[in-house]
């Protein structure tokens, strides 16, 4: 393995997408690789990956950066972990985290820590708009965006049923504003705005809308809403008074 890795760097502006390439052909292989072997399998190539474009540099000025450390959580938003990365040439195994299955009660408290942007038939979310619906169906859309793209196939879900416990769940507490932010474009050469929602509030989950809980308790380390592979949209959850 280290030697594949090895052989896939190359200094060619064509790294990227070489070295995509090969790994691509290599997971075709790992098809036939236990669960526990496979759901993993490209972990090492993506911590790998993070070091070389520190060392590289990354953004219009080829800002140099270390990567020093990567933490595995043990439980999803728990405070166990163990780190399977320190600097060194290779990485720890580690085995897959399952989100919780129900949430520890109904009435739970979300954290916007980055700016979440939604659009609604083409309209952007304020603060004093937000719903609980909103937050819920961003997750939902993401999780399974990544699953249909990622994963090899669509969710099997009842979506009708998700969006009608998502519309009776509700939103109070609203300590949310509207933060602007910024990222360059180097397409179009010049500096875009991309603001959204960030604060707190609290979500009264429907009755019998515990199975909404997976959907953002894994939501929490993919993002929603509008550009979340660039950062935006993260958040947190936990029970109401825990936050």
């Amino acid at each position: 393995v280290a030697q594949y890795i090895h052989n896939c760097y190359s200094k060619t502006p064509f790294t990227c997408l070489h070295t995509g390439r090969k790994i691509a052909a290599f997971f075709n292989k790992a098809k036939y690789l236990p669960d526990s072997v496979r759901g993993n399998f490209g972990l090492a190539y993506v911590i790998r990956a993070m070091a070389e474009a520190g060392l590289g540099g990354i953004g219009p000025g080829r800002a140099r950066l270390e990567l020093r450390e990567v933490l595995h959580e043990r439980t999803i938003g728990g405070d166990l972990s163990e780190v399977v990365f320190a600097g060194a040439d290779c990485c720890r195994a580690v085995s897959p985290v399952s989100p919780d299955p129900e949430p520890p009660q109904r009435t739970i408290r979300v954290e916007l820590r980055t700016p979440l942007r939604l659009k609604i038939d083409g309209d952007l979310i304020t603060p004093d708009r937000l719903e609980a619906s909103h937050i819920i169906g961003a997750a939902v859309r993401r999780v399974s965006a990544l699953a249909a793209f990622h994963a090899g196939a669509p969710l099997d879900i009842d979506y009708v049923r998700v969006k009608m416990l998502a519309m009776a769940s509700r939103i109070r507490d609203r300590q949310v504003e509207w933060r602007d932010w910024q990222r360059y474009s180097a397409r179009q050469g010049t500096r875009m705005k991309m603001g959204g929602i960030v604060g707190s509030c609290t979500v009264d989950l429907a009755e019998g809308a515990a199975e909404l809980f997976p959907w953002l308790s894994i939501g929490q380390w993919v993002g929603a809403g509008k550009s979340a592979s660039m950062g935006l949209g993260q958040y947190r959850v936990a029970a109401a008074g825990h936050a």
